[in-house]
């Protein structure tokens, strides 16, 4: 009996390597509109990349911020910081 990856004895079947092939540019050609929803996906990609970074970034110089408007915390022996 016929499986989807071979037959029970564990022999692969004929040409599935090449219906995966198959299904998989089938697959990338996105039936016909590849050439606008691949760069979309690019931009959308690029996007948030973008923001991700920015965030980051913008996350960094408000704690440097934050860092500089701290007031100097005393020492264990009560002393101010110089």
């Amino acid at each position: 009996m016929p499986h989807r990856c071979g037959t029970l004895d564990g022999a692969p079947t004929p040409g599935y390597a090449d219906s995966i092939m198959e299904s998989f540019r089938t697959f990338l050609q996105m039936g016909g509109y590849a050439a606008y929803v691949w760069p979309a996906y690019g931009i959308a990609a690029a996007v948030l990349a973008g923001l991700a970074i920015a965030s980051y970034r913008g996350m960094r110089q408000a704690e440097r911020q934050a860092e500089r408007e701290r007031p100097a915390r005393p020492r264990r022996g009560g002393e101010e910081r110089p």
